[in-house]
């Protein structure tokens, strides 16, 4: 199966449907291995939302007419911790200009947690491993990666300006065993208003940090 980067019709949502999505929020935890189908009615709740930021934040999202047909990774780098929004902003303009979900890899802690867990899911969030991508490359679909993770989201200030993933190239892996192409995305400013003095990483794994978030930073 291939997705297009042509537009699908988007289903009307009411008032009741969009209720109907927001009460399943709270309802039993979804699994982030398998990937969602889009639910229209809890996008439209969400839209405004992630507007303000985005009109906050002053974000601009551009060329998404070099996507590729199809499946594709799409690799980005990783800003401002915990509060990086550029991959909310991205899958929304993809999601208005086609009416599909970009689906994007996420940490465990954040995609296994009460509510907020299936919310990202919903959104587009699978657990960040090879088999759930996997998965969303055969159903035709495209993938967001932040390779970097926190090591990245949280460098110093000084090296704002750097891409560093870390040495991580699990992507490149993932990319080949799926025959998919890899299309990368560059995400700027997020970092000039996080001020990180360093990584902390001898702090992360004597708090335990480390080992139970998988976070060296």
């Amino acid at each position: 199966m291939t997705s297009s980067n042509s537009p699908v019709s988007k289903p009307r949502t009411g008032r009741r449907q969009k209720l109907k999505s927001l009460v399943r929020l709270f309802g039993p935890p979804l699994s982030p291995d398998e990937v969602a189908e889009p639910d229209h009615g809890l996008i439209e709740l969400a839209q405004p939302a992630i507007k303000l930021l985005q009109a906050y934040f002053r974000a601009e999202v551009r060329g998404l007419d070099k996507l590729p047909e199809g499946q594709a990774l799409i690799v980005g780098n990783h800003n401002a911790g915990i509060t990086d929004f550029e991959p909310f902003f991205l899958g929304l303009a993809y999601y208005e200009q086609t009416g599909r979900l970009m689906h994007y890899l996420g940490h465990d802690a954040m995609v296994s947690l009460p509510v907020l867990g299936n919310l990202l899911i919903k959104l587009g969030g699978i657990r960040a491993s090879h088999e759930a991508a996997g998965k969303a490359f055969a159903a035709g679909h495209k993938v967001v990666v932040l390779p970097g993770g926190n090591y990245e989201a949280f460098r110093p200030y000084k090296e704002r300006y750097r891409i560093d993933f870390g040495r991580r190239t699990g992507f490149v892996r993932l990319a080949l065993r799926h025959g998919v192409p890899i299309v990368p995305f560059v995400a700027i400013g997020g970092h000039e208003s996080f001020f990180v003095w360093r990584r902390g990483r001898r702090l992360a794994r004597i708090t335990g940090v480390k080992r139970f978030l998988r976070s060296d930073s």
